[in-house]
């Protein structure tokens, strides 16, 4: 009869507690209801026509980046695709100073995610301008398509480059550049721990106190860059070319190189340290080379290099716009 009893006993409670959860279940429903609607709300702000609009809500989905709030990756993923469509300075300083605040742990995918937007501008851009030669229906449509991606891309460019630099108290490890063109932007004090950078441009650039640190770099261009007191160590550089570039106090250190060429670069106190790889065709025309580190038995080979009727043979570099 005992057991009986106690059986019954338990099976009251069961009944009380059944209902219970289901009401303490539907409470929490109706409260995470109200926050996606709030959320929603504020996203929609995006969207506005009025860049203060835009701004506020920039601002409030901030408030969300915040590791262990529901909203982080969603935010963070809704403000990176949001610059691809921005225009307002304002708003996109804004966008920027909520994405620094993600994690240390989460910014190489950030960066990446960034990367990856400015890489479908290079996979479109040809396209487009191939459609709109060839095609009449929709050609108008592709013409404002074609020049939106022209006039979004630098802006795109820019923000990677000044958010790379937030990287320069941190350091970034795992970033890829893949068919990315980041020419035209500046880029100072950034610290990258074994970079990817492969078939890309940065072009007409401005590199300032740069670190990169294990870097794998191939079939890349920064002709005409400037380049001064940035650091490459123990890095793998193959078939690029830092032609007619600045490379003021650069430093390479347990560098190896195939194919790259220095053609009509200054040289001056660009330093060399245990390096594989360098022949003396790869610094045809260079100037200020004597005021390298280079010993004066590589610099005499240098200097024997003439034109020719051939000319000097670069490597062929992927166009990256």
């Amino acid at each position: 009869m005992e057991i009986i009893g106690d059986l019954i006993k338990i099976l009251g409670g069961i009944a009380l507690f059944i209902p219970l959860m289901k009401g303490v279940i539907e409470l929490e429903q109706r409260r995470k209801d109200r926050l996606d609607e709030n959320y929603r709300s504020i996203v929609k702000g995006l969207t506005s026509e009025k860049p203060e609009e835009r701004l506020a809500s920039v601002t409030s989905i901030g408030t969300f980046i915040k590791k262990g709030n529901p909203y982080y990756e969603l935010s963070m993923d809704i403000l990176i695709n949001r610059i691809s469509m921005e225009l307002d300075i304002n708003v996109l300083n804004a966008i920027r100073g909520s994405l620094e605040k993600i994690a240390a742990e989460d910014y190489a995918a950030c960066i990446n995610k960034l990367l990856q937007i400015d890489r479908n501008y290079f996979i479109y851009e040809y396209p487009l301008k191939d459609w709109i030669a060839r095609e009449e229906d929709n050609k108008k449509d592709m013409e404002v398509a074609y020049k939106r991606l022209q006039r979004q891309r630098p802006i795109v460019s820019n923000f990677i480059a000044s958010f790379i630099g937030f990287s320069r108290d941190r350091g970034i490890e795992g970033i890829s550049f893949y068919q990315n063109s980041l020419n035209n932007v500046v880029l100072s004090d950034m610290q990258l721990f074994k970079p990817v950078i492969k078939r890309s441009a940065l072009s007409f650039s401005t590199l300032t106190n740069a670190v990169l640190d294990g870097a794998h770099i191939e079939d890349t261009v920064f002709t005409f860059s400037n380049m001064r007191y940035c650091t490459f160590k123990d890095c793998e550089i193959k078939t690029s070319l830092f032609d007619q570039t600045g490379m003021e106090g650069v430093y390479f250190k347990n560098c190896r190189f195939k194919d790259v060429f220095f053609t009509g670069a200054d040289m001056k106190m660009a330093r060399f340290e245990n390096i594989e790889g360098l022949k003396p065709v790869y610094f045809y025309k260079s100037i200020n080379i004597d005021q390298s580190s280079l010993d004066d038995g590589f610099l005499s080979e240098v200097d024997k290099i003439k034109d020719t009727v051939h000319g000097i043979i670069k490597p062929v570099i992927t166009k990256t716009g």
